[in-house]
C-alpha cells in the first residue's frame, strides 16, 4: 500500500515537472511571437513614413510638371505674338516695295534731273530683308570724264553740324553727279560738315554721317545755328 502511495506522488511530481518544463517553453514562444509583432510594427511604421516621403515627392513633382506646362503656355503665346509681329512686317515690307519705293524712284529720277542732265538709272537689290536703293549713269558709248581735283572755297567755313532739307537727298562719293551714289539721305538727318569746297562751278559740303563720308550739294543742307 505504500509503496503504491510512493508511486503515486513520484508520478504526479514527473508530471509536475514536465508541465512547469512545457510552460516555459510556451512563454518563450510567446515572447519571441512578441518580439517579431513588435518589428513587424517597427518595419511598418518605417515603410508609411517612406510612404510618406514618396508622396510628397509626388507632389513636387507635380508642382514642377505644372510649373513647366504654364511655361510652355507662355512661351507658345509669345510665340503667336511674335508671328503677329512678322507677319506686319512683311506686309509693311511688301507695302514698302509696292507702293513706296516706286514713287522714291520717281523722286530720285527728278533729283537727278535737276542736277545733271546726265540721264541715270535708278535700281534696287536685296540685302537679307532689306531693300537698298541706289542708282548709276545709263551706260552710254561717250566716255564719262572723271572728277577733277577738289578745289578749296575761297571762304572756307568751320566744320560744324547740319541737317538734310528733305528726304531722297544723295551722298555722293565724291564732289560730282557722275560718282558713286553712298546713301539716301533723309528729312532733318544729322550730318558733320567737314569742308565745304567748290568743284566744276558747283558748291559741296564734304560731310559724315554715321555710316559713311561723302559729298552733299550745299543747296540741300541747312547749317546749324546758320540764320
Amino acid at each position: 500500500m505504500f509503496k503504491q502511495i510512493l508511486l503515486v506522488i513520484l508520478t504526479l511530481s514527473l508530471v509536475s515537472c514536465a508541465s512547469r518544463a512545457r510552460l516555459k517553453s510556451y512563454e518563450k514562444d510567446i515572447d519571441g511571437i512578441r518580439n517579431e509583432v513588435r518589428n513587424i510594427r517597427i518595419m511598418t511604421d518605417e515603410m508609411r513614413a517612406e510612404l510618406g516621403n514618396m508622396r510628397k515627392s509626388m507632389d513636387m513633382v507635380d508642382e514642377s510638371v505644372k510649373f513647366q506646362a504654364d511655361e510652355i503656355e507662355i512661351q507658345r503665346q509669345y510665340h503667336e505674338r511674335l508671328k503677329e509681329v512678322v507677319d506686319g512686317l512683311k506686309d509693311s515690307v511688301v507695302v514698302l516695295e509696292s507702293e513706296k519705293l516706286p514713287a522714291k524712284r520717281e523722286e530720285l529720277r527728278e533729283i537727278r534731273s535737276n542736277d545733271t542732265a546726265v540721264p541715270y538709272v535708278v535700281k534696287t537689290e536685296q540685302d537679307g530683308a532689306v531693300t537698298k536703293m541706289y542708282t548709276e549713269p545709263q551706260p552710254s558709248e561717250d566716255s564719262v570724264e572723271l572728277p577733277g581735283p577738289e578745289k578749296p572755297d575761297a571762304a572756307r567755313q568751320k566744320p560744324g553740324f547740319g541737317y538734310a532739307v528733305k528726304d531722297g537727298v544723295i551722298l555722293w562719293q565724291y564732289p560730282s553727279t557722275k560718282s558713286d551714289v553712298l546713301e539716301i539721305l533723309v528729312s532733318w538727318q544729322q550730318l558733320s560738315l567737314l569742308e565745304k569746297i567748290t568743284n566744276a562751278g558747283m558748291t559741296w559740303w564734304k560731310v559724315k554721317t554715321n555710316d559713311y563720308t561723302g559729298y552733299v550739294n550745299s543747296r540741300f543742307i541747312i547749317i546749324s545755328g546758320k540764320k
